[in-house]
């Protein structure tokens, strides 16, 4: 707390994030429903898909665990 004190610009952003926490909340929330939604689309599409390279064991839609890992991937374009 004193270390805060110092910091007048940290002290504000934390405020500020702590403000907006609820807010972050529900869109993280909607963001992972439709992660969700397009995993089962997938899972319904593509299960049992022929693997290739980008299509291995550990990035396909035969579980829905690894469809929302996929997806996710996809999204942050990590290994993409």
């Amino acid at each position: 707390a004193k270390l805060l004190q110092k910091f007048d610009n940290v002290q504000i952003l934390l405020n500020s994030l702590i403000l907006i926490l609820p807010k972050i909340t529900n869109v993280m929330l909607l963001l992972v429903l439709t992660i969700y939604i397009y995993a089962l689309i997938g899972i319904h599409m593509f299960a049992g898909a022929k693997q290739f390279a980008e299509l291995d064991k550990y990035n396909n839609f035969d579980s829905i665990g690894r469809a929302v890992l996929a997806l996710t991937r996809f999204s942050t374009g990590e290994d993409f």
